[in-house]
């Protein structure tokens, strides 16, 4: 099992994943109108969750808007750059997991 410990006013973000997948957490912070450029893959699964601001991306030819609290899971079927944009300043975690391995 997984020891955890958390101490004072604190958010936690945690992924768990058993073998055979290979999984990362990353946590992104932008100001006012940057923008962040991620490589997604194929056979992967992403998830973006906007914790704190707004932000806005293209993918497929379609703009997606997050709000604060919004989550979205991307399952890309070809390699792309994911360019999110923040519309205000933000604060976002992405998830990835990789599903070459499934079976």
């Amino acid at each position: 099992g997984w020891k955890t410990l958390s101490q004072g006013k604190c958010v936690d973000f945690n992924l768990m994943c058993s073998k055979p997948y290979d999984s990362e957490l990353l946590a992104f912070k932008a100001d006012y109108e940057n923008q962040i450029k991620v490589d997604l893959f194929a056979n992967q699964i992403y998830a973006l969750y906007n914790y704190q601001g707004f932000t806005s991306f293209l993918i497929n030819g379609e703009e997606i808007d997050l709000m604060e609290g919004d989550c979205c899971v991307l399952l890309p079927e070809t390699d792309q750059e994911l360019a999110i944009r923040s519309i205000t300043d933000v604060e976002f975690v992405l998830v990835r997991v990789n599903l070459k391995d499934y079976q």
